[in-house]
């Protein structure tokens, strides 16, 4: 159990995701999360053993990501599964509209399709995907909350689903706090 985060309360808020939040310094968490997520999240690593032994040469494959951020993940995945010729067709969702106008203005030229709408509207156009995934959004929820994420996600994959988040640890508040 980390020493520092051990009290942490499950009813804060994470600044990011407050209504107030300054623009800028949320334009610039945006930008980190690029580097933060190919140094911590293993990505690579999931891409190389969860996904790509799954995918199919000879058809098209679909992949949605729940809760893109700054849409530095699918956009990897993107490169990685052209790379290994492979027809990988990602749609990247997103609740928040600040982040969907972050990618706007900055994932132009991207292959990856990003669409400023929920989970729940997906599964109520009754749209499925081979994979889906999500990176580093179960905590910023609460239980209620992430029992329906799961439960959608479930229901919007035909092949696999896979959430990946952080864990909390005082090496990874250190870290985390030494690019930031």
């Amino acid at each position: 159990m980390p020493l520092l985060l051990s009290n942490r309360q499950p009813d804060l808020v994470e600044f990011m995701d407050r209504e107030d939040c300054d623009p800028l310094l949320l334009e610039n968490t945006y930008r980190q999360f690029e580097t933060i997520n190919r140094l911590l999240s293993g990505w690579r690593r999931i891409y190389r053993n969860e996904i790509r032994p799954l995918l199919q040469k000879d058809q098209p494959n679909t992949l949605l990501d729940i809760g893109f951020g700054g849409g530095d993940v699918p956009v990897r995945l993107a490169k990685w599964a052209e790379k290994d010729d492979f027809d990988l067709q990602i749609t990247a969702i997103e609740t928040d509209a600040r982040a969907f106008e972050f990618v706007n203005k900055n994932r132009n030229g991207s292959p990856v399709q990003f669409r400023h709408i929920s989970s729940t509207e997906l599964v109520e156009e009754d749209k499925t995907y081979d994979f889906v995934i999500s990176n580093h959004v179960l905590h910023h929820l609460g239980s209620p909350q992430t029992e329906q994420l799961l439960n959608e996600a479930e229901l919007l994959s035909k092949k696999k689903v896979i959430f990946n988040d952080i864990e909390r640890s005082d090496a990874g508040y250190f870290l985390f706090s030494s690019f930031t």
